[in-house]
């Protein structure tokens, strides 16, 4: 083999060499990747799950106040001259009165909000 046959395979082979060094720290890399997928994906599963507990735990409020409004209801029909109907003479924003009942209402809203932190929780009920 003459000279210029052997420079070209030794040139050739230094770049194989160097092909698969970059090959292998590709491989290294992706091999890190798909760890780091795997942990991303139980993390989402995590929260997946914990999303559905809360999404439930919402649902079941939901009913509670939907039964409580149902009751509230029945008490007001059965009760017409109620004292927590009458008339405080302060206003919603519409205009329409505001009974004893909805400020009793208006304020556990807000003292249970405040007893969790939250700050102005008369913003985060209708008014």
């Amino acid at each position: 083999m003459d000279g210029f046959a052997l420079g070209t395979i030794n040139r050739l082979n230094s770049e194989a060499r160097r092909a698969n060094s970059v090959i292998d720290q590709a491989n290294e890399n992706i091999e890190i990747l798909n760890r780091r997928v795997v942990e991303k994906n139980g993390r989402i599963a995590l929260l997946e799950s914990r999303i559905a507990e809360l999404e439930l735990a919402l649902l079941i409020k939901q009913a509670h106040a939907e039964g409580l409004t149902a009751m509230v209801k029945a008490y007001s029909s059965s009760h017409p001259n109620s004292p927590m109907k009458a008339d405080t003479g302060k206003r919603f924003k519409s205009g329409a009165i505001k009974t004893a009942g909805q400020l009793e209402y208006a304020t556990a809203f807000d003292v249970f909000l405040s007893t969790k932190g939250i700050a102005n929780p008369q913003i985060h009920r209708a008014d």
